[in-house]
């Protein structure tokens, strides 16, 4: 392509030199006509977008591969001017990994307990129990300490044991909050606001623990898609959350327990654990 354009520069120039004898033309007319000869022979001579793509396999100490795609090209812009371009294409596995998914589940199922509480723990303490709001508000400060105690937990825990181990932790406690909850639904009604705020500060424990490891997973499937990934586990743990609240608030309209709300964080625990074991386990 070059020995082309050459060439057809060479052609031109000797064509100007080779023009006829006889009057001269004013020079203005002649550099307009050479530049526009020159700009003709650069426009007709440069080459089509070229591009070179590159795939590579990329295997890690423990053997597993990685797949990159890279592609460099040439993209005309106009005729006087090109671009060399270097673009990265990364494969679209984040969607198809199994234990990226079971991460999101991880995190979205572990904290749609916390929010079927939100969404029915106010109705049960202030219009079932007849206990003030103050009283309530109280009640859910102190509950806040497990979430503090298990995030704690984790932070010092997780590097020694890694995260899987420490989601199993939290689903561990989250299924002993919500099954003692039920049970004190259905035979302690009377005991008051700690059968509801008792369970849910297990409940919260369990959390801490395994939403850091759910979040920190999700990121390091792909560490070339942690911003997507974050994205996608941040709006499933919303969209769920905002989801269960409102089926909450409506699942204890007509009850008069709280037996559909203990039952309802069973079924959501059930839920995260299966879940998170089908799909790590088939990474």
């Amino acid at each position: 392509m070059l020995a082309r354009r050459l060439a057809l520069l060479a052609v031109a120039v000797v064509g100007l030199l080779a023009a006829p004898a006889g009057p001269p033309p004013r020079a203005a007319d002649d550099a307009d006509s050479a530049r526009e000869l020159i700009r003709r022979v650069v426009r007709d001579s440069r080459a089509e977008d070229e591009a070179v793509s590159i795939r590579m396999e990329l295997i890690d100490a423990k053997g597993q591969v990685r797949r990159r795609t890279t592609s460099i090209y040439t993209k005309k812009r106009s005729a006087a001017a090109s671009s060399r371009l270097i673009r990265f294409h990364e494969p679209p596995d984040l969607a198809r990994s199994a234990k990226f998914w079971g991460y999101v589940c991880a995190g979205a199922f572990g904290s749609a307990t916390f929010f079927a509480f939100l969404g029915g723990g106010s109705h049960v303490i202030i219009t079932l129990m007849e206990r003030s709001p103050a009283e309530y508000g109280v009640w859910f400060a102190i509950c806040s300490i497990g979430y503090m105690a298990g995030n704690y937990g984790a932070s010092r825990l997780s590097t020694r044991f890694g995260i899987d181990k420490m989601i199993w932790w939290g689903i561990g406690f989250e299924a002993v909050g919500v099954l003692l909850s039920a049970i004190l639904a259905m035979f302690a009604m009377h005991w008051g606001p700690v059968i509801v705020f008792g369970p849910q500060l297990i409940v919260n424990f369990g959390n801490g623990l395994l939403l850091p490891g759910a979040i920190s997973g999700a990121v390091s499937v792909r560490t070339q898609a942690a911003g997507t990934a974050a994205g996608i586990i941040g709006f499933t743990q919303m969209a769920l959350g905002a989801a269960i609240t409102q089926y909450a608030g409506t699942l204890l309209a007509e009850s008069p327990t709280a037996v559909p709300l203990a039952l309802l964080m069973v079924a959501l625990v059930a839920a995260l654990t299966v879940s998170f074991a089908l799909l790590v386990r088939r990474a």
